[in-house]
């Protein structure tokens, strides 16, 4: 018994691995809610890689900057390869779409990252944001930290 649910495990490993690297792409929706006004824009980017998350968009692998409606925002990323990605969004109050930063590079302006990951002793880590994208749709809930 023990043996066929490793083996069932080690089968979904490997399918995964094999949809990341098919060549397939699929859609990634992200809705960020908890802003705590309407005022200012929502900069949302979707990281390929460990580098530059979650403070330097410039290293992001997509992005879209919206406007705020209701105190929450979805934006759609169409045409993303099956891979590991992870996703950080920001209230940038005065529209600046630059991530500001206080002491241990934790942000000083609302943001919030996908799986609603925690800092420790600095900003979230890739690794714990990070998701598996092998579906045409993924949706993604984001509670932003104000």
């Amino acid at each position: 018994m023990r043996f066929s649910k490793w083996l069932v495990i080690v089968g979904f490993f490997f399918s995964q691995i094999h949809a990341a690297n098919s060549g397939q792409a699929g859609k990634i929706i992200a809705t960020i809610d908890k802003f705590n006004s309407d005022s200012g824009l929502a900069v949302v980017c979707l990281f390929n890689q460990a580098t530059g998350f979650p403070t330097d968009f410039s290293k992001a692998y997509k992005k879209n900057i919206t406007k705020i409606k209701g105190r929450q925002v979805q934006v759609v990323f169409d045409s993303v390869p099956y891979a590991r990605y992870a996703i950080c969004a920001l209230h940038a109050v005065n529209n600046d779409t630059v991530m500001k930063t206080g002491k241990n590079k934790i942000p000083t302006e609302g943001y919030g990252v996908s799986n609603n990951a925690e800092p420790t002793y600095g900003p979230p880590l890739f690794q714990d944001a990070q998701f598996v994208l092998v579906v045409r749709k993924k949706e993604i809930l984001i509670h932003l930290n104000e």
